[in-house]
């Protein structure tokens, strides 16, 4: 996940998934970091290769804070939602 924009009170955020179109690497990814010692880094989808090939999906999300005025004089704090792929 890649985090592409914020605000520092959390009311708006995007971020940008990527997922392989190759068959994912659990088992790879779980082995290695069972291998590596807790000062190690983590071992991540990235070093597995499986984007090599750049053949990938883009899910680009993206939240903000609303305000629902269903009664006068009353906001309902809520989240809103917006999916794009790619």
């Amino acid at each position: 996940m890649y985090h592409l924009a914020g605000t520092p009170t959390g009311s708006y955020a995007k971020a940008l998934y990527r997922y392989p179109q190759c068959p994912f690497p659990y088992q790879q990814l779980r082995d290695e970091n069972r291998q590596r010692e807790r000062d190690q880094p983590e071992f991540e989808l990235v070093h597995t290769g499986a984007f090599d090939e750049r053949r990938r999906h883009h899910d680009e999300q993206s939240w903000a804070l609303t305000i629902h005025r269903d009664t006068p004089g009353q906001g309902l704090p809520g989240m809103e939602q917006t999916r794009r792929f790619r």
